[in-house]
């Protein structure tokens, strides 16, 4: 029968007593003994990883629950759907699928006259990781193979998208839906730089605030495949809104694939490489889906796992899974994590770690809701003297002008060489926030060359984290940067207190007769969201964080301060993670 699990429930009883040293024969004895595929390409390193053990997604714990998918619909927006494919077929959802591409072809997410072509496969293959179906001897079998799935057809062979036409994509279907998944973006170049409009962000809103009946549409985007080409996801405006769940890939060794991008807002990681298999149009099959556009959907498969087993869980409740599930996927890449002051594990490139389904899962099966969230913004209040600093051929700085900051006017600050200081000292308010979540930077910025700064914040715990990096050579001439950034990396500390924006102009220009470069900070905001503590889901959870948290996390959190971690740290992390890993298996 498709779509079925063939399991033994007596044989947990007989590994049951294996010893940690053997777990990695534990795990193929699941895969092989309780949970059966007949699927070619079912067993896959990215769900279970026969070289690196525990570099994958740890999903085999979860099948022998019996949990598939069932009940949850997923929505690809991408370039076309094969709707006719035997692998997917059976699970489409053509209620929630529309083609913005042909007037005549609305409800028919085919390529180009119903046909597929090379130009129009990238929507198939998402799909298929979400919810190709399993045991019916084709391709391979989705994550979540018993989920359905549709799509919105909205990027079409022309090449361009409108405004427009995404805000429409965006709201399509919003309350029928229960996961949205994004594998597209700003051109992944390292010159590029642009986000959602206003009505955009309104319609992206719509999904967070609306959709799912007021809690939340799962809106996963891909992290970006310009790492490669010194691009980094700091500069897209999609990955930085705050509702989003943006996503980081892995190789299969744990390390960072070369080409994914880093930046604050990156939530997780899941394991991708170059190789995953997954369906293809015109019924066919692909065996090198790979970047972070596999990503997307891996994820989308993993949470709908969750959302079968607890339909009620909000957006903010999954993003809090995923903060605290995500592990370590190897020791010697601690030098791109820090422990925050709330103990958690964060990283730019990685966010909290490697996806932990298994974990995530059994978090949520007990998890309580987190309550409401409060927002407050702040402007930077500190008096300092500012500058308009550029070049002429006679001197360095021609002209130095003196503003402070007053009746509410943001602070000009001059970018120079080695780094600019923007502070904001956060109090108690009639909005009182103990416990944060997301963090979110505003700044007006006119430089020369933005590509040149870095862009960081540090919270008043100590914790810092990267906003933007430094791009490339290429001399942009009077861009400005107006732009808002999320960091995902302080969820649990207190807010109150110093925080600190830093702009380094990591090349600043040599005066020439030629170099004429002006730069400043215009304008700066802090807003941070988060709960009381009786509301937080660290109060609400305290069990199941104390379950989690490993001991040196509990170290960070009882002395308050976020910290780089060491690499004796990493070790400690990994063992008590990979056991945890392991007794998944039990």
């Amino acid at each position: 029968m498709k779509g079925h699990i063939n399991y033994d429930p007596t044989f947990k009883l007989k590994i049951s007593k294996r010893s940690f040293v053997d777990g990695l024969s534990k795990r193929f004895h699941y895969a092989e003994k309780m949970v059966k595929f007949n699927d070619p390409n079912a067993l896959q390193w990215q769900y279970l990883n026969t070289h690196h053990e525990t570099v994958d997604i740890n999903v085999y714990p979860v099948y022998v629950q019996n949990i598939t998918g069932r009940g949850v619909v997923n929505r690809v927006m991408d370039d076309a759907l094969d709707i006719n494919h035997p692998d997917l077929e059976e699970n489409y959802e053509a209620r929630v699928s529309l083609n913005l591409c042909e007037k005549d072809l609305r409800n028919n997410p085919r390529g180009t006259n119903g046909e597929m072509t090379l130009d129009n496969l990238h929507g198939t293959m998402c799909a298929g990781i979400i919810s190709s179906v399993a045991n019916n001897s084709i391709c391979t079998h989705g994550i979540a193979y018993n989920s359905r799935v549709g799509a919105v057809r909205m990027l079409c062979e022309e090449g361009t998208v409108s405004f427009a036409v995404l805000v429409r994509a965006v709201t399509h279907a919003y309350r029928q839906i229960d996961t949205s998944s994004s594998s597209w973006g700003p051109t992944d170049d390292g010159k590029t730089t642009s986000g959602p409009t206003k009505r955009l962000r309104d319609a992206y809103d719509t999904l967070a605030f609306k959709g799912r009946g007021g809690k939340g549409v799962i809106n996963v985007f891909a992290g970006g495949n310009g790492a490669e080409f010194k691009d980094n996801c700091g500069a897209d405006g999609y990955i930085n809104y705050p509702w989003a769940i943006s996503v980081a890939a892995l190789g299969k060794d744990g390390t960072k694939a070369s080409y994914s991008e880093a930046c604050a807002a990156i939530r997780i990681a899941v394991p991708v490489g170059r190789d995953l298999k997954t369906t293809s149009g015109n019924s066919a099959c692909s065996s090198n889906f790979t970047g972070t556009s596999a990503g997307a959907p891996l994820l989308i498969g993993s949470l709908a796992l969750i959302l079968e087993t607890r339909p009620d869980l909000t957006l903010r409740d999954i993003m809090h899974i995923l903060t605290i599930s995500g592990r370590l996927p190897r020791v010697d890449v601690w030098n791109q994590f820090s422990f925050n002051a709330a103990g958690l594990l964060t990283s730019t490139s990685m966010g909290s770690g490697l996806l932990d389904i298994a974990l995530g899962h059994k978090l949520a099966k007990n998890w309580k809701n987190v309550g409401k969230m409060c927002e407050v913004s702040f402007k930077s209040d500190q008096k300092l003297p500012l500058a308009d600093v550029f070049w002429t051929e006679d001197s360095t700085i021609a002209r130095t002008k003196y503003m402070h900051y007053l009746n509410g006017k943001s602070s000009k600050l001059p970018i120079k060489g080695k780094k600019t200081l923007v502070t904001f000292r956060v109090k108690e308010s009639n909005c009182t926030i103990e416990k944060l979540e997301n963090v979110i930077i505003s700044l007006k910025i006119n430089h020369g060359n933005p590509d040149n700064l870095e862009i960081s914040l540090i919270s008043p715990s100590g914790t810092d984290t990267v906003l933007l990096y430094a791009r490339g050579d290429e001399f942009h001439k009077n861009s400005p940067i107006n732009y808002e950034w999320t960091a995902t990396g302080f969820y649990g500390e207190n807010p109150n207190g110093r925080w600190t924006v830093i702009v380094r102009d990591r090349k600043p220009l040599i005066n020439t007769k030629t170099d004429k470069v002006r730069g400043r900070i215009e304008a700066a905001r802090l807003t941070i969201q988060g709960t009381a503590l009786n509301d937080s889901a660290y109060e609400r959870n305290k069990q199941l964080y104390d379950e989690v948290l490993t001991k040196a996390g509990k170290e960070r959190r009882q002395s308050g301060k976020g910290h780089r971690l060491t690499e004796s740290e990493a070790q400690q992390v990994f063992r008590e993670q990979v056991k945890r890993y392991f007794d998944a298996f039990e």
